[in-house]
């Protein structure tokens, strides 16, 4: 988990659970229909929340499947009772922006599935990327070097089917690390 301390002024802290993006709880300036905030700085306000969104999703080092629809599973748990339920998705377009920067995909792409939990100050947004574990970064950048490595592609082939068939890789890691090699006919 890749978490923003809020005593630490929203310091990235150290990864607990690796599968999930905890986020603090957004604004309500941050919803469509906020009063009282001029555009620009609104504007300023949704730039940071991007920001802060996608450094931690490139700090946990979630890796966009190369194709389709992607899950996001998305746990509200409010600071207090204030605000309602409903609109707090609306406030989470700026983060659901950073998720979509970080992993160089179109937003069009996540498929949002909402839980609300009851309030815990300060509060968070935890973030669930894929149906199941998201593949990390330095798994497939040491899968990509060992590839270099071995510029035989079936032999890459046989090395990832290894990886597979011990548990290191699920088959849609596999399948997502074959395409991109060019593998799948090999």
């Amino acid at each position: 988990m890749v978490s923003h301390d809020p005593s630490r002024n929203g310091a990235l802290t150290t990864p607990v659970n690796p599968d999930v993006i905890v986020l603090p709880f957004p604004p309500a300036s941050l919803s469509g229909h906020a009063k009282g905030n001029a555009h620009w700085a609104r504007s300023k306000l949704t730039r940071q929340w991007r920001a802060l969104a996608a450094e931690a999703t490139r700090a946990a080092g979630v890796v966009a499947p190369p194709a389709g629809d992607i899950a996001l599973h998305v746990t509200f748990v409010p600071p207090d009772r204030r605000g309602d339920r409903i609109n707090f998705p609306n406030r989470c377009k700026a983060l659901f922006d950073g998720l979509a920067d970080a992993l160089g995909v179109n937003d069009s792409r996540f498929v949002p599935q909402f839980d609300f939990r009851p309030p815990e100050p300060p509060g968070r947004v935890e973030v669930r990327i894929g149906e199941g574990a998201p593949m990390r970064r330095p798994l497939v950048e040491a899968l990509l070097a060992i590839a270099a490595r071995i510029p035989d592609a079936g032999d890459r082939k046989e090395a990832l089917l290894v990886l597979r068939a011990d548990g290191h890789l699920t088959d849609d890691d596999t399948d997502t690390l074959m395409r991109a090699w060019g593998l799948e006919g090999a």
